[in-house]
């Protein structure tokens, strides 16, 4: 067993000393990183029990992007879950602004802007008569495929915010 691996390391080192010499191609693959380790630990284990050292390997599995992409949007929504209990109550605003079709926007960008102006303008009014500052949460939507461009607004509720909302939201 010993002698076979040093064979192999010995053949392994004259291969790439020919390959250097000479325009040999190099035959590179992608591999696991999980089961090459524990190859290596086949080979070191023996070893290592003579000199009564034991090797562990933490095998870590590995994460797909669509794990990944699930795991985000989980979080994701578990934070606005968080934001939402902490900053609004029931009796607050949730309110959808929608586009008439001669005021599509052209891209979320200017949805954006034109929520930043309504919303602007809310401070203002709010400001000027000494009602409690603006807190709103948003969510773009419909920006995909055929859907028409929308928003979703979480608003903090004083009296009349209904209505004012209405009058700023011009585009719908």
């Amino acid at each position: 067993d010993e002698i076979d691996r040093e064979t192999k390391i010995i053949n392994d080192l004259l291969t790439l000393v020919k390959s250097d010499k000479a325009t040999t191609k190099l035959n590179i693959s992608q591999v696991s990183i999980n089961n090459l380790l524990e190859q290596i630990l086949k080979r070191l284990r023996p070893i290592a029990k003579k000199q009564n050292i034991e090797l562990v390997l933490e095998n870590i599995r590995e994460v797909t992007a669509e794990q990944i992409a699930r795991t985000n949007c989980n979080n994701a929504q578990r934070k606005l879950e968080m934001l939402m209990a902490a900053n609004f109550e029931p009796e607050d605003l949730m309110i959808t602004a929608t586009y008439r079709d001669a005021d599509l926007p052209e891209s979320a960008e200017v949805t954006r802007r034109r929520l930043g102006k309504v919303f602007a303008q809310l401070r203002a009014y709010r400001k000027a008569r000494g009602l409690p500052d603006l807190k709103y949460i948003y969510v773009l939507a419909g920006r995909h495929g055929d859907h028409r461009p929308h928003a979703h607004i979480i608003l903090n509720a004083v009296g009349g915010d209904l209505e004012l909302f209405k009058s700023l939201w011009i585009w719908g």
